[in-house]
């Protein structure tokens, strides 16, 4: 079977992984550093294998870092927040990933969320990430793309970004933290590298997600960072306009992302918090379908 991605050949066989038999099928997908099928091991079951390529700017032993990160905690992901590490190959010139198969991610159903699914997600969004922070691993690359689905739950993938940390006030430069340009906070989008805290950047980006999925829209500033009209808007707190994507966001969710998509470091909403606010804590319910009679005669109408 033969596939192509820009520069590279890619002829992928079938492999042996762990004694047990994958054969590649359709391409899911490719980018600059690799490429990932879908495939079948010998009992039949869905698979994706990636293929990543060995280049200067893409080395042997960071796909490696990537592979063990994810690998462990994988290992030790009991509630099923992050896509499974079946097993690896590594060949001259690429290294190849087994893992678990998940056919949507949240990016793919963009525009066909439910209030109460955006409620869902979002939730196994911060469990999972608290579960990364509870194990020193940073992901630096949360975005809609990245989180996947499997039998309507939420796993996070692709560590290609992540790093361990030796403690949780481990500091990081922000250039060595930077991912999904809209996903990446202010900090982040410095001009100059500072020194960042990793865990404060995945609650920023939480909150872009959470911000997307509300409007069923990839409508964010491009950047966080000054002189980007939307953001600049975002951080004065103007009042919103028809012309500002987050005009129609409910306010219980408007009153969260405040707090989340905080420029300062200080003030930005922890963990914890999040967990704590009203959003999070009371259920999402369905609008209610109305009669158009009894619509006319109420003179309302239904809201999320």
């Amino acid at each position: 079977m033969e596939n192509k991605n820009f520069d590279f050949d890619v002829t992928l066989d079938v492999m042996t992984v762990g004694g047990v038999q994958y054969t590649p099928e359709d391409r899911l997908g490719c980018g600059a550093f690799g490429t990932v099928f879908k495939g079948r091991d010998s009992d039949q079951s869905t698979v994706a294998i990636k293929h990543q390529y060995i280049r200067p700017d893409n080395s042997r032993a960071q796909i490696l870092e990537e592979y063990r990160i994810h690998k462990d905690m994988s290992e030790v992901d009991k509630a099923g927040s992050v896509i499974k590490m079946i097993g690896m190959l590594k060949n001259p010139k690429s290294v190849i990933m087994v893992l678990e198969f998940a056919p949507e991610s949240l990016h793919s159903i963009l525009g066909k969320v439910t209030s109460v699914q955006t409620q869902k997600y979002f939730r196994q969004l911060i469990h999972g990430v608290e579960f990364l922070h509870s194990n020193h691993v940073a992901h630096c690359d949360l975005s809609l793309k990245n989180l996947l689905l499997l039998e309507g739950n939420l796993k996070i993938a692709d560590f290609g970004r992540a790093k361990r940390l030796m403690s949780k006030d481990q500091e990081f430069l922000s250039t060595e933290c930077r991912g999904t340009p809209k996903f990446c906070a202010p900090e982040v989008c410095a001009r100059e590298p500072v020194p960042v805290k990793p865990f404060s950047l995945y609650v920023w980006s939480s909150g872009v997600v959470l911000m997307q999925l509300t409007q069923n829209s990839e409508d964010s500033w491009r950047e966080a960072k000054v002189q980007v009209q939307e953001y600049d808007k975002w951080v004065a707190k103007k009042k919103p306009t028809g012309s500002d994507f987050w005009y129609n966001i409910p306010p219980a969710v408007m009153n969260l992302l405040r707090k989340i998509l905080e420029a300062d470091i200080s003030k930005r909403a922890t963990i914890i918090e999040i967990k704590n606010s009203p959003y999070f804590k009371k259920d999402e319910k369905e609008p209610i379908k109305r009669s158009g009679a009894a619509t006319r005669s109420s003179g309302k109408r239904a809201r999320y």
